[in-house]
């Protein structure tokens, strides 16, 4: 978790650091001139403009959290567990298309990000997650011409494999393969390397509301989670 955060700030120190660097670049100049010219004759070829299609792939830090409620009616059993968290590395693949206006880039984007996380109350694991997939938009405001600031909301799907464990009987599980759907918000900087290249730190949460439960139509035991998922992510992409 501490390499992931590492990540994270190299990751915002380099797309902060990339106006300064270049307004120093040249000491005979004035302060900022040398900038100015390198993004001015950039923008006269086109290498600032923003509007066309991307793919990009990610790597980041996943942290989820939810409580589990558990019942058996066959041994009168109901309870909810106490908070149950789970985190780790992710991995993502994104794409999406950009259309500026001005100083404004608004666009469509959908992600895919493979998350490895379990749910488990001491040692029984309850869950285990491993995909989640958003479709959504995005927009935002150009601080330079180079460096974007942006939200973004987007509807979640999220897969939860749920492990009904039989109570009455040791060792004995019935699993349950489906999606969860949530709202989830989130925002970032990204910066335009050059005329294709994109550097992006972002950051979301996934919102409780989908609840995925599972019941044991032979002894009514069941198990219900409605987990929150907060992400952060560094990705680079290409613009076609």
């Amino acid at each position: 978790m501490k390499a992931i955060f590492a990540l994270a700030a190299l990751g915002a120190s380099a797309l902060l650091s990339l106006p300064a660097a270049a307004s120093d670049f040249g000491s005979d100049y004035e302060s900022g001139s040398a900038f100015n010219d390198m993004w001015g004759a950039a923008s006269a070829s086109g290498n600032t403009g923003w509007t066309g299609s991307y793919v990009g792939l990610s790597v980041g830090y996943g942290n989820s959290q939810t409580q589990a409620t558990v019942s058996n009616p066959y041994l009168g059993l109901a309870y909810s567990s106490p908070d149950i968290t789970t985190d780790g590395v992710t991995f993502g693949a994104y794409g999406g298309y950009n259309y500026q206006y001005q100083d404004m880039v608004f666009g469509g984007e959908i992600t895919a990000t493979y998350l490895d996380q379990t749910y488990q109350s001491d040692s029984l694991v309850l869950a285990e997650s491993e995909w989640q997939f958003t479709f959504g938009i995005r927009g935002g405001y150009l601080i330079q011409s180079n460096t974007l600031l942006f939200l973004k909301a987007a509807w979640a799907l999220t897969d939860i494999k749920l492990k009904n464990l039989d109570l009455a009987v040791a060792n004995e599980y019935s699993v349950n393969d489906g999606y969860r759907s949530a709202f989830q918000l989130g925002g970032g900087i990204e910066s335009k390397l050059d005329a294709n290249w994109l550097l992006r730190l972002e950051a979301d949460y996934t919102f409780e509301g989908g609840e995925a439960s599972i019941t044991d139509l032979a002894t009514g035991s069941s198990v219900k989670l409605d987990p929150a998922l907060f992400g952060v992510n560094l990705g680079l992409a290409y613009q076609f």
